[in-house]
């Protein structure tokens, strides 16, 4: 209909809570109007519309066929305006939250339980980055950040969430191709490596006291997250963090080798810009990860 021709909106209003209620009275009341002003405005429509809505009957009113279909499209009309208005309301009332998790905790911990979260927090809009690097933190609409280090980041803020475990893991495919029974055998063997991280098998070496230990068959990485691709690859054992690949063990995705795990230094870290002040919404969040990272 042209909007030329389309009656005041007040008066649909009126009309689709009369016939919707089957009562005058009840939509006076659903709008808190008279019912005569129910009556009145029914009227007006009417004669703008050229036809009868209601009849009038002893006992109260009923929907004349015309008035049933038309109530029947403005009742649709109106649902859908309002599912408009509450998506629009929503996200207005909606508290932000933007963060930036390591993709390894992301794919592992947070991301199968993220439904979780958000159906006990509809009121919050969570925006979840998943990235290695702190760059992000550059942003100024992002709150925070869940890192695995020392908590040694110049110009931020840390605080550590968990101290993590490091274990050799390879996929089920490598050890059936090359059965590892003992530690001495990680001197024949390819070895997935990082570069920034060249002395983890070195370390792994003295705790299982082998002397003069050399990796012979390097394979080597730039990133965390590549490194365990390559594990799942079946390229070789990887040194990995316990915590950050718990989901991939318990579906055996990645079999700890020697079941050896040892305390390390390093751990989950939330960082943050220092000037940067937490909100409730963020801080229900936070609490959250911290019971999925203590669960770990």
């Amino acid at each position: 209909m042209p909007r030329k021709n389309r009656p005041p909106i007040h008066l649909l209003e009126v009309f689709e809570a009369a016939a919707r209620l089957e009562s005058f009275k009840k939509a006076a009341d659903e709008l808190h109007i008279t019912a005569s002003a129910i009556s009145h405005q029914i009227k007006s429509l009417e004669k703008i519309i050229g036809f009868p809505l209601f009849k009038r009957i002893t006992r109260g009113v009923k929907l004349t066929k015309q008035g049933r279909d038309y109530a029947y499209s403005l009742t649709n009309a109106f649902r859908l305006i309002d599912q408009a208005s509450d998506q629009v309301l929503g996200n207005t009332h909606k508290s932000k939250v933007k963060v930036s998790i390591m993709p390894s905790l992301a794919s592992n911990l947070v991301y199968p339980k993220l439904a979780e979260f958000k159906q006990s927090n509809p009121d919050i809009d969570l925006e979840i980055d998943s990235c290695e690097d702190l760059a992000d933190l550059g942003d100024d609409a992002m709150d925070f950040a869940i890192r695995y280090g020392y908590g040694k980041w110049d110009s931020y803020q840390s605080k550590l969430l968990r101290r993590c475990h490091g274990v050799i893991l390879a996929s089920p495919e490598f050890l059936a191709a090359n059965p590892i029974e003992k530690p001495e055998q990680l001197r024949d063997i390819p070895l997935i490596c990082l570069s920034h991280m060249e002395s983890a098998w070195y370390a792994w070496a003295k705790h299982f006291k082998l002397d003069n230990f050399q990796v012979s068959q390097p394979l080597n990485y730039h990133s965390y997250g590549t490194a365990i691709q390559a594990a799942l690859q079946d390229v070789g054992p990887v040194g990995a963090v316990y915590e950050l690949e718990k989901s991939l063990v318990d579906k055996q995705k990645l079999i700890p080798i020697f079941d050896a795990k040892t305390l390390l230094d390093s751990g989950i870290y939330l960082v943050k810009n220092r000037n940067k002040k937490l909100s409730d919404a963020s801080q229900t969040f936070i609490d959250w990860l911290i019971e999925q990272i203590e669960s770990l």
